[in-house]
């Protein structure tokens, strides 16, 4: 059996205000199992 993958258009931009470096960060924080502290402190320093 085949199985097809549709795969959607991703656009990737840069963070400009800081609503959406706020927003980034409380995507981030509600991911546990994506990224643990040292990894929310590395988002922290970059945006």
């Amino acid at each position: 059996m085949i199985k097809t993958l549709r795969v959607l258009d991703m656009i990737i931009k840069s963070l400009q205000t800081d609503d959406e470096r706020k927003a980034c960060l409380e995507i981030a924080r509600n991911l546990p199992e994506w990224f643990n502290e040292a990894g929310l402190k590395a988002i922290v320093k970059r945006i």
